[in-house]
């Protein structure tokens, strides 16, 4: 049956892909997985796959003797039997039981095919390919490739038998808090029960301070908040359904270094950066992903990048409140007595400072300016040096070698390094201002009516005493509910550190400090975002995340709607100074000088002499 419409162009891979249970299978090498006929014409309907088409091509020998390879050539027969067909997903509802109309691809271990059936069902593949009697399933085979072809399929049936002893052992019960670990798919837990790794309350928050405790002297958190416990999550899926992300999503993300990356997060991530001024909450972007063929879907391998998501990540979690007068009377009083509000933007962002200035005098808030970092400017890098925005021994040349490598693809990172100066630079007038508390804003940040109400509440009825830095405008938020406007944000260990665990919690459009704390947090923070070897973490609040676990780190997630601020539409200073930045990588260039003649007494000049001169150059 026909596929539904790709809206991005690209279309769903290996359509009829069946990964097995999670267990220590066998598994063929990446470059030779068989293809089916519908990837290469979706490569020629406009997606960026570079793929080749690999059904019925003799070439790639015993490659094609993968689980699918068994599934296709039952179906070539025609002799499958009902057993195996009322296994096999039909999502379409058609006549061809292998193509799914939503993710494109089936897990058997979500349609009941695991454990000790998997054995079987290549039994039956094979029996039905390798038959004496039966040729039409190798028609299009040389004969010696169809007997290898024949010999893997049963090597694999053996391989299988002894991945089900090993998978029938139990697995331990007693791994810590942060080994991430999940229980294995061949247990006799369902499948969605093996790969669902949220936790009940009693798990998620620990005990509350005490009153007297030193982080609740300053009257800036709910004592009665208990401190969130962090557990490192990883979205563990069995081999074969990694596969199949990578080959879907490696074409189209190019620039993404492939070794030591779980391409189905990718896909799911990049789903939530398509969509980054909506206001949908993670379930809608995995279906979102399912669709569009970049990640499985919940109903295959169900993942939650926020721990009870029923709590906060919500659009309604963000609906306007109603206020008493006298609520709206102590929050104004409380606001006055413990925080200041400053605008961060580039001097000249004019108009920018003049929306965000107007719309704060509306709302009765007063706000300082701070002038951001335009390092386009000559020695503005020294500039920020010797303030302290930037380590004196920061190296911006090695730092930009290291980015424009193969590893990293980040091209220009000039805004970038602007941006992070400026954060900092607000950060240093906030500690030297004094005030308890410090809200920065982005100059593009425009705050809702309530915007002090929301404030106060979050401040003094949600967010635990440990708390540190708090974003109100977290998009792609990674962490754990613990309120109905607030996650605890915690290091994404799908992503290597190497890449500074990046995609994740994007956002610093408005921030609160816990001035007291702050110096202390720069103390991670500061040498994270100008790591030279890690140009990834130059972006704050990617930096920011990553050390999530070392720092009280808390966000409201951006699919709240209307929370307490919205980004407008006037574009990214960071983005278009990266863009326009003249820096190039590194090339070799052969140059020709001219020499000066040597000069002989008594003797006419010599001509002039040209050498060939290669040296490495950056604009």
């Amino acid at each position: 049956p026909a596929m539904p419409e790709d809206p991005t162009g690209a279309g769903w891979g290996l359509q009829q892909e069946r990964p097995p249970a999670r267990q220590a299978a066998v598994v063929p090498p990446l470059q030779t997985l068989p293809q089916s006929s519908a990837a290469s014409s979706d490569s020629a309907s406009g997606g960026k796959s570079s793929d080749a088409p690999g059904a019925g091509n003799a070439q790639q020998g015993i490659a094609r003797c993968s689980p699918r390879m068994a599934s296709e050539a039952v179906t070539s027969t025609g002799r499958r039997s009902p057993r195996s067909l009322s296994r096999m997903p039909n999502n379409t509802g058609g006549p061809n039981p292998g193509a799914g109309a939503v993710s494109g691809v089936s897990s058997p271990t979500a349609q009941g095919v695991r454990g000790s059936e998997a054995a079987p069902f290549l039994t039956e593949a094979a029996t039905v390919f390798c038959s004496p009697e039966s040729t039409e399933g190798r028609q299009s085979f040389r004969p010696g490739v169809a007997m290898w072809i024949c010999a893997a399929i049963l090597a694999l049936v053996a391989v299988f038998a002894l991945a089900l002893t090993v998978a029938s052992v139990p697995a331990s019960s007693s791994s810590e808090a942060f080994s991430g670990r999940l229980p294995s798919a061949g247990t006799e837990q369902t499948a969605e029960a093996s790969i669902d790794n949220s936790r009940d309350e009693g798990e998620v928050l620990g005990e509350a301070l005490p009153p007297d405790s030193p982080l609740a002297a300053d009257g800036l958190c709910n004592v009665e908040a208990p401190l969130p416990r962090l557990k490192h999550r990883l979205w563990e899926l069995d081999p074969l359904w990694r596969r199949v992300c990578e080959e879907k999503n490696k074409a189209k993300n190019w620039w993404q270094y492939p070794l030591d990356r779980n391409w189905c997060w990718i896909g799911f991530k990049a789903q939530c950066h398509a969509d980054l001024k909506t206001h949908r909450p993670w379930r809608n972007i995995q279906e979102n992903a399912a669709k569009f063929g970049l990640a499985p879907s919940a109903n295959d391998s169900k993942y939650l990048p926020i721990e009870r998501p029923e709590l906060c990540d919500r659009v309604s979690a963000g609906a306007e409140r109603t206020w008493t007068s006298e609520e709206r009377a102590a929050a104004r009083k409380w606001f006055k007595d413990h925080a200041t509000v400053y605008v961060l933007g580039l001097p000249s962002a004019k108009k920018r400072w003049a929306m965000a200035h107007a719309r704060l005098k509306e709302l009765d808030i007063d706000v300082t300016h701070i002038f951001g970092v335009d390092m386009r400017k000559d020695d503005e890098l020294e500039v920020a040096k010797e303030h302290g925005w930037v380590p004196k021994d920061f190296n911006y040349t090695r730092s930009q070698e290291v980015a424009y490598s193969d590893k990293h693809s980040m091209g220009p990172i000039l805004g970038t390094l602007g941006c992070a100066s400026a954060h900092f630079k607000a950060q240093a007038q906030v500690i030297a201002d004094g005030s308890p508390l410090a809200i920065v804003l982005e100059d593009d940040s425009y705050v809702v009516s309530d915007f002090v109400e929301r404030v106060w509440h979050l401040v003094l009825r949600e967010l635990p005493c440990d708390w540190e830095v708090t974003s109100l405008y977290s998009r792609c938020p990674f962490g754990t509910c613990i309120s109905e406007h607030l996650t605890r944000v915690q290091p994404d260990t799908n992503e290597p550190e190497w890449r500074c665990r990046q995609g994740v919690n994007w956002g610093m459009q408005g921030v609160i400090y816990r001035t007291e704390r702050l110096p202390g947090v720069q103390r991670h923070w500061k040498p994270t975002v100008f790591d030279e070897e890690r140009p990834h973490c130059m972006d704050v609040d990617v930096a920011l995340a990553s050390i999530s676990d070392r720092v009280g780190y808390y966000a409201v997630p951006s699919v709240q709607d209307p929370g307490f601020l919205r980004e407008t539409d006037h574009g990214s200073a960071r983005w278009t100074i990266n863009q326009a930045a003249t820096t190039k990588p590194p090339t070799t260039t052969t140059l020709r000088t001219t020499l000066p003649p040597e000069l002989v007494p008594d003797q006419p000049p010599a001509a002039p002499k040209t050498r060939a001169v290669r040296c490495a150059t950056s604009d």
